[in-house]
């Protein structure tokens, strides 16, 4: 591995990790409303917004400064595409805990609230171990990057089955929530959740796509 791509993949490792604590913000707003601290569940927010600004600013920056210098023009293309499905997880990330700020959340049935935070929490797993994935390439150990890969794919689909579960229990329990302009944004909410870890899956097909490459 050339020095110019270690040191791209090192950045990569580090923009992940900026994208993991935004994912995390999902998981530490919920606690706090669970706990009846809302006060402290939008300063989850705030935060969120002020790491997805500094991510997104240090992205260009990788984009346009250092990943040019990478001469091999395959691995170059992985990475920038890589750049941009973890940038989407952030972005959904974002989106997800501004719904918690209009959502009265604890007003909302135990059982979907519970479907909730286990799909939070699979989003949570699902960056973690891109991060992980990232850290076993640029130490070139691709064999631990695929199998990191690996298991964001089988995380997608629980938290695939968690949303069918879910939009059940939202028609079951849709005439026990008053207001219904709740039960919409509770709905874009829910899917938000679910885009974070679809596009976990996207950026973790593509590490592994480059892991693969690279170890030819």
């Amino acid at each position: 591995m050339s020095e110019e791509l270690q040191q791209m993949l090192d950045s990569v490792h580090r923009y992940s990790s900026m994208v993991s604590n935004i994912v995390k913000c999902i998981s530490n707003s919920l606690n706090y409303i669970d706990s009846l601290r809302p006060g402290e569940a939008r300063i989850e927010l705030a935060k969120a917004i002020s790491i997805d600004t500094e991510a997104d600013r240090y992205r260009r920056e990788l984009i346009e400064n250092t990943l040019v210098a990478i001469k091999d023009s395959i691995a170059r293309g992985y990475i920038l595409n890589i750049l941009r499905m973890l940038d989407r997880v952030s972005e959904w990330a974002k989106e997800s805990i501004r719904y918690l700020d209009l959502i009265p959340y604890m007003e909302i049935p135990a059982s979907i609230r519970s479907y909730i935070q286990e799909m939070v929490k699979i989003s949570v797993k699902g960056v973690e171990k891109i991060v992980e994935a990232l850290d076993f390439i640029k130490r070139e150990e691709y064999g631990s990057t695929v199998e990191a890969c690996k298991e964001v794919e089988s995380l997608e689909e629980k938290a695939d089955e968690l949303l069918h579960n879910v939009r059940k229990n939202l028609i079951t329990y849709s005439n026990k929530i008053q207001n219904q302009i709740t039960i919409i944004f509770l709905k874009d909410f829910i899917e938000s959740i679910e885009s974070v870890t679809d596009y976990e899956e996207d950026a973790a097909d593509i590490v592994r796509a480059l892991a693969i490459y690279l170890k030819r």
